[in-house]
């Protein structure tokens, strides 16, 4: 409605053409988001300093993407975004990347801890201590497949993945089978890409069924090899 439009616009900060106020009806019009919702999308993309439309389109894209077109559940993603971003600086202090970009990779694994996995910094912390410990290297990869293991285990809070911890190694001690991970499990990932990358020996070739045209060939062969070929007569001078 024009009535949106002009919130829309109000929000934003500025006046839109004919394309923009395309994109912002569209998202209502064609993908069935909630009015206010794009409004909370386009709230969040000017606080964050982005005044064109490419932005809030790609993240109401997403949004979409993944079920979400209410108001309600557009707030509660933004704020989980916020939230992510405030946890992936204390992240990058931690593994000492200080003020740097993020590599792809860093990305992926980050948002993965904190967005999808919704681990805070101080469960991330112990992930940490424990790869420095076992590695003597801050490697997130490392530290991924320890978090990957107490997400699949359901473990949710510090206190809980220490208990974990702490339980894995009792069991360790008195030989029992723990369900923590061993050094030996992630000793790749401490080792360096240029172990990963070398290559295996290649496998022998499999034995080949012959046809019963092929071993008459074989044994025409074996028997030429293993019988000897007479020598002709000299001729008498």
């Amino acid at each position: 409605t024009a009535q949106f439009i002009d919130e829309a616009q109000r929000v934003v900060g500025r006046t839109f053409n004919s394309y923009d106020t395309g994109i912002v009806a569209g998202l209502v019009d064609q993908l069935g988001f909630e009015e206010e919702a794009v409004l909370a999308i386009l709230a969040y993309a000017t606080r964050i300093g982005k005044k064109g439309l490419r932005y809030p389109e790609k993240l109401a894209l997403s949004f979409y993407d993944e079920g979400i077109t209410t108001e309600s559940g557009v707030v509660a993603r933004i704020a989980l975004i916020e939230h992510s971003a405030e946890v992936v600086g204390k992240i990058k202090q931690l593994f000492g990347i200080g003020s740097r970009e993020l590599s792809r990779t860093e990305k992926t694994l980050f948002d993965k801890w904190t967005q999808k996995f919704g681990y805070g910094i101080e469960v991330i912390r112990v992930a940490y201590d424990i790869t420095v410990d076992a590695t003597q290297k801050p490697l997130p990869k490392y530290a991924d497949a320890i978090l990957e293991k107490w997400h699949a285990e359901g473990l949710r809070t510090e206190e809980e993945v220490l208990a974990f911890e702490q339980k894995s190694k009792q069991q360790k001690n008195s030989g029992e089978e723990g369900k923590s991970y061993e050094l030996d499990d992630f000793f790749e990932l401490s080792r360096g890409d240029e172990f990963a990358s070398r290559k295996q020996p290649p496998a022998p070739p499999e034995p080949v069924e012959l046809t019963e045209s092929g071993k008459e060939i074989k044994k025409f062969v074996f028997e030429r090899v293993e019988r000897p070929v007479s020598q002709p007569k000299a001729q008498p001078s």
